[in-house]
């Protein structure tokens, strides 16, 4: 009975596959999980066992299912007897009888498919490993390196050899250097991880291929092959070999597709990073390099950025790669490992051995540890004593949120160190050295609290139970305060300078800071920095959280978030919202919150903001009132076109959807335009209705103070004046019955030294009068530059209609009474070049509120 075709095919389809390249064991496993996922599939599970005679280790790879296997298949990998696999199979309930499986035919098929992975044809009998002595490889490779540059973030290629090589086949003979050459191979089998793939070059040369997510795996796995090779007691024939053997490794970063080379290009750059120059060579460690090399981070000046590498460590505790640093991650990962198998007792000898291995080049003058991962292209390892201390608390740290016992939660760890010479220790609140490197600490020496380890660690795999604090920065201005210290960075536009002098959207901010601080209770400080005029509002509401309880209501319908969450984080904020005079008041700030005894809380998933109720027949019918697919509406007056406007931007297509300059999504539609045909009508939106005094202060400070932003610019060179003059003999003369073209004023770029522009939000007011036979209208257009829907839009629509009235009534008391009588406010014509809308869930939320409120 043949095997159900549609697996069986997929099988053959998957070996061939496999036959096209060289593939990890992690990637070999997803195969077989994948086919065990179809549909018919005859098994439940599969692994191989693979025994390999010495020195190799056995093996085994695959999917192992439940209890015992209901079949064995025994048989050799290749015709050298270097390993014999053992294929063992789960079947869910085995039917004898006609309808039986062929087991035969299965066993077949997963050998074949394990050897188009395990490539023995491939394999020289020098390293018993995949060997580049045959052309085939180097193809295979090129296809490898582009399949993991499109599957991962990096792509890391090794190049490998040994130290005194030629020593030992001076001294032993080239049986011995053969010896050595196995072994060393067996070494590289072993403490490959099943992402990365071991390839022989030739002689004493070898190759890894490491797909991975982070460059410290890279160099945690050349420490742990060339510190394995320092160990192993290499013999030939049972004779010890008396040379001290030892390895070396150069590794080149591939980070995107544009970076994608050919094996050979990419084998040249690992090879020039162990041998940077032509008589030298990194002996006996590794040295990392990407394939474009930026320039080297220039020292830094230690003092205050040891506060930061505080907050870095302490927040990312439960991170395996926190530091930009792949050295630093290194040490890191070694520590954890350590304390899981050999508890502090391992320490001592894996600092020394990993700080030898590494030959870091040492300085004062650098804090890299205060570099958060991702911050930086610096992969040299320049390190001071300082960071590798740091490191050691990181590993630390991350071991106890894990299970690691070694670390009494009621006490505070403290790092002290020297910089020359090179001394560091971990030390316990009781005066228990936890970990040390170097025999003298010196005459003087620095400590830097840590504070205490989390108390009741939680199993989690995310860094955001370990943030503490959240920033509201106001303005785009850059920081050098990392952000991946903060469990989110709100950012509130500065209006006042560069978005038209509009308000911040407070309502937006707080549902985000409310929604967060429900959602992670470890959030114990929310900081504002930035200049506070530029977010009167939002500060105003953060100031008077005690009062959030007593305006309940409001607050739900303003921001879309329910009562209950509300009053949680209005008992949580009250007395943490800080705001610090300057980075450096945060930072100090920062770390000491970080250093104070805390029990980690769970992360709730569940998103706290409130589900509109379901919409019921809505009087807003988008198709009788807009102008074309997202291009604007006609309606009769500004409380009509705010909801209007923000439904046909949420419905816009994913087509529309960009990215703001802090990375957040929203929807952009290209000049939409509004014609209010009863524009002194509801001039106040539904939504607005308690901020009628915000929306005229706006429009009186910006439009008509002498030194509003635009009341200032309508002034410059008596534009506003020469304007209304010629409008004004337009109407005062019977036999003008033509619109005038002439009648725009007009808001110009500033141009500041550097020759930037900042656009200010509105560009031009253009009068436009009609005569009728018994009066005059005057219709206005407006036309703004970009316009956040939610407030941007009903403040500058709002404006815009009210300078409309102020002129229309400017004018009336230039002209004649009795042509005063004829003059009427017309139509207002308003168009956004960029309407735009936050499309988050808190954006989300608010705008379908808005439309709910125009609906029945």
């Amino acid at each position: 009975m043949p095997i159900a075709g549609n697996w069986h095919a997929a099988v053959k389809d998957a070996t061939e596959r496999l036959k096209g390249t060289v593939s990890t064991q992690a990637e070999f496993e997803a195969v077989l999980r994948h086919l065990l996922t179809i549909v018919g599939a005859p098994i439940d599970a599969v692994d191989f066992d693979i025994a390999s005679s010495e020195p190799f280790a056995n093996s085994r790879v695959g999917c192992t299912g439940e209890g015992q296997p209901t079949y064995l298949h025994t048989h050799d990998l290749d015709p050298h007897g270097w390993a014999r696999c053992t294929i063992r199979l789960w079947m869910g309930q085995p039917q004898p009888g006609p309808g039986a499986v062929n087991t035969a035919a299965i066993y077949q098929d997963l050998t074949e498919l394990l050897r188009a992975y395990w490539k023995p044809e491939l394999r020289d009998d020098k390293s018993r490993l995949i060997s580049l002595q045959y052309p085939a490889t180097n193809r295979l490779l090129d296809e490898a390196i582009e399949r993991g540059l499109a599957a991962n973030p990096l792509m890391c290629v090794f190049f490998c050899d040994l130290d005194r090589f030629k020593q030992v086949n001076e001294r032993h003979g080239e049986l011995a250097g053969d010896a050595v050459i196995l072994q060393f191979s067996s070494i590289l089998a072993q403490v490959t991880p099943p992402n990365a793939v071991p390839i022989h070059r030739s002689g004493d040369e070898y190759v890894i291929l490491l797909p991975t997510d982070s460059a410290d795996q890279a160099v945690l796995l050349a420490y742990h092959a060339l510190h394995s090779v320092e160990t192993y007691a290499f013999k030939h024939r049972e004779t010890p070999i008396e040379v001290p053997v030892q390895a070396s490794a150069g590794i080149v970063v591939l980070e995107s597709a544009a970076d994608l080379l050919s094996y050979n290009d990419a084998e040249g750059l690992a090879e020039k990073a162990l041998k940077p120059h032509e008589n030298g060579k990194n002996r006996g460690t590794a040295r990392i390099r990407r394939r474009n090399e930026g320039a080297p981070l220039p020292p830094e000046q230690v003092g205050q950025t040891r506060e930061l590498a505080v907050c870095v460590t302490k927040t990312s505790v439960t991170s395996r790669a926190p530091f930009s640093s792949p050295w630093l991650n290194t040490i890191s990962r070694a520590t954890h490992e350590t304390l899981e198998h050999s508890g502090v007792a391992g320490l001592p000898d894996l600092l020394t051995s990993i700080c030898v291995w590494m030959q870091p080049n040492w300085s004062p003058e650098v804090c890299r540890s205060a570099s958060p991962s991702g911050a930086c292209d610096d992969l040299t390892p320049t390190l001071s004593v300082f960071d590798v201390g740091m490191a050691v608390v990181h590993g630390m740290l991350r071991g106890y949120i894990g299970g690691f016992q070694g670390l009494d939660p009621t006490l505070s760890i403290t790092l002290r160190h020297s910089n020359t010479p090179t001394w560091f220790e971990v030390v316990q609140g009781d005066g228990t050295v936890l970990a040390a490197l170097g025999d003298e600490r010196g005459d003087d020496y620095v400590s830097t609290e840590i504070g205490y380890p989390v108390l009741d660690p939680l199993d989690t795999s995310s860094d955001e139970a370990a943030h503490r604090a959240l920033l509201i920065k106001i303005g785009y201005q850059q920081l050098s305060t990392p952000k991946s210290v903060f469990a989110e960075t709100i950012i509130i536009d500065d209006r006042p300078t560069g978005g038209g002098g509009l308000p911040d959207f407070w309502e937006a901010t707080i549902a985000r800071l409310i929604a967060h601080v429900n959602r992670n209770g470890n959030i114990g400080r929310v900081y504002v920095l930035g200049n506070p005029d530029f977010a009167k509002e939002t500060i105003r509401r953060l100031q008077s959280v005690k009062d959030w309880q007593h305006t309940l209501d409001v607050l739900a319908y303003k921001t879309g978030m329910p009562a209950h969450a509300i009053r949680t984080a209005a008992e949580r904020l009250d007395g943490a919202v800080v705001f610090p005079a300057n980075e450096e008041a945060l930072i100090l700030d920062l770390a000491t919150l970080l250093r104070q005894e805390h029990s980690l809380l769970p992360v709730v998933e569940a998103v706290v903001r409130e589900t509109p109720s379901r919409f019921l027949e809505r009087l807003i019918q988008l198709d009788a009132v807009s102008l074309c697919t997202q291009d604007g509406c006609r309606v009769r007056s500004v409380a009509q076109a705010f909801p209007v406007a923000v439904e046909i931007a949420r419905k816009a297509s994913e087509d529309d959807t960009i990215k703001d300059r802090a990375g957040l999504d929203l929807k952009d539609l290209m000049d939409f335009k509004v014609h209010l045909t009863h524009p002194s009508e509801q001039m106040v939106p539904v939504f607005y209705s308690n901020e009628a005094d915000s929306l005229d202060a706006y429009f009186r400070r910006e439009f008509l103070d002498p030194e509003g932003l635009f009341g200032s610019r309508f002034l410059q060179n008596d534009q506003l004046d020469a304007v209304l003059k010629h409008v004004t003999s337009v109407l005062n003369d019977p036999s003008y019955r033509f619109a005038t073209r002439r009648a725009i004023l007009i808001i110009p770029h500033e141009i500041n030294p550097a020759n930037d522009l900042s656009p200010l939000g509105l560009v031009s007011v253009r009068i436009i009068p009609r005569f009728r036979a018994s009066r005059i209208l005057l219709h206005y257009s407006y036309s703004w530059r970009t316009v956040e829907a939610l407030v941007g839009f009903p403040y500058s629509l709002y404006a815009s209609v009210r300078y409309s009235q102020h002129l229309t009534d400017t004018l009336r008391g230039r002209i004649s009474a009795a042509q005063a009588k004829r003059v009427e406010l017309g139509e207002i014509s308003y168009i956004a070049h960029s309407l735009h809308l936050f499309m988050d869930d808190y954006g989300e939320s608010i705008a379908r509120r808005i439309v709910d409120e125009a609906s029945y």
